[in-house]
């Protein structure tokens, strides 16, 4: 095995692949990443069980200066292999496999040399066959997860709730997220899409969307009983799915309110900031909002003399009085998901959950933020 590289080119790839590896893993040679080096050109993979990554260096690329003198594999202990290209002072580096399962990273006059272990230790991964397969822009992707994402529960309580759910139904693509505490849900028309349902653990799909960076308009998407593969030509994004029955959030929806009000979403997001100073990290964070038929007043209510309190101002209001006490970080979350200027936020009680929805016409029915409120202590 040997060939030169653009250290540049190489780098940016060799921290994709790095993205699968953890430090944690009880596999040793999973800390490392697997070089099959072929005619056409360097195929990369790296896992940590949960997620497995693959690219592709293309030979034929301009950009990546690649010129394979032999061909051959081995893998190599990523974060070491990462560093020592990165020092090299030279723009084109050339890797090579001495005996002995040792590699030689060359760059002007400096050289490193590294034990590496072969192909054949790596771990087998499991096949793939998909069953199904839909394609979504990658921005649209990106959007959803990160309008929804943060709603997931952070903790393993509840498996099933740290991933995000996606759905197709009649066309109908559905990503939604819930904690049990509030709910986020982005609805799309696909007509492309066959019907489809899978839980990924949040973590793993942010790690994608992260990696998406320089990826193609479109993202394959190909699923199976316990995978899923998103497939951006030279890129390949494999990861386990979460097993269960993922609660149906559509049921805990109001359909029916008697108060809506039209803030802005800036000037609300604002108010909440004033606020927070008054919150720790493991407090009783929790704030008032008064409706009134003159005005609606944002509040603190705490046993020590420190409080906070400010008249809101809003667009529009309609319905009944109404005093609800709830998380300001969970709306604030689902405020800065949202990306137009002002915000709908509809009540039913002072005890059933409250919807935020975009001031958008198209929008509306389509993004939906949930939040559950806290009973308020008399």
């Amino acid at each position: 095995m040997e060939y030169s590289i653009s250290q540049h080119y190489f780098l940016n790839e060799l921290a994709l692949a790095a993205r699968a590896i953890s430090s944690k893993t009880t596999i040793p040679v999973l800390t490392g990443i697997k070089f099959d080096v072929k005619e056409e050109g360097i195929y990369l993979t790296s896992s940590n069980s949960d997620i497995t990554i693959k690219t592709f260096i293309d030979a034929a690329s301009e950009d990546a200066k690649l010129e394979i003198h032999q061909i051959g594999g081995l893998i190599l202990p990523a974060s070491r292999f990462i560093e020592m290209v990165k020092l090299i002072p030279n723009d084109i580096i050339t890797i090579k496999l001495l005996d002995n399962d040792v590699v030689l990273i060359k760059g002007g006059s400096t050289e490193y040399k590294l034990q590496g272990e072969p192909l054949d230790a790596y771990p087998r991964l499991p096949e793939f066959n998909a069953e199904k397969t839909f394609k979504i822009d990658v921005n649209i992707l990106e959007k959803t997860v990160n309008q929804t994402s943060f709603s997931a529960l952070n903790n393993e309580f509840r498996p099933i709730l740290t991933g995000i759910h996606f759905t197709v139904k009649n066309s109908l693509l559905t990503v939604a997220a819930t904690d049990g505490h509030r709910m986020s849900k982005v609805s799309l028309n696909n007509s492309d899409i066959e019907d489809i349902d899978f839980v990924i653990p949040k973590k793993n799909i942010t790690e994608l969307i992260r990696s998406l960076d320089n990826a193609e308009d479109k993202i394959e998407v190909s699923v199976t009983e316990n995978q899923v593969l998103f497939n951006a030509g030279n890129f390949e994004f494999y990861s386990r799915l979460l097993q269960g029955n993922y609660p149906d959030v559509d049921r805990i929806v109001p359909t029916e309110f008697s108060t809506t009000i039209e803030f802005s979403r800036q000037k609300l997001r604002d108010s909440l900031k004033r606020a927070s100073i008054f919150f720790t990290e493991n407090g009783d964070n929790r704030i008032i909002l008064e409706i009134t038929t003159d005005d609606i007043q944002l509040f603190t209510q705490s046993r020590s003399a420190d409080n906070y309190e400010e008249y809101l101002t809003y667009e529009n209001i309609k319905g009944d009085p109404l005093k609800i006490s709830f998380n300001p970080n969970y709306v604030d979350a689902a405020l800065n998901a949202i990306d137009t200027d002002n915000v709908i936020i509809k009540f039913v009680s002072s005890t059933m959950p409250f919807v935020i929805l975009p001031k958008s016409e198209d929008l509306n029915e389509n993004f939906i933020q949930l939040v559950t409120p806290i009973r308020i202590s008399e």
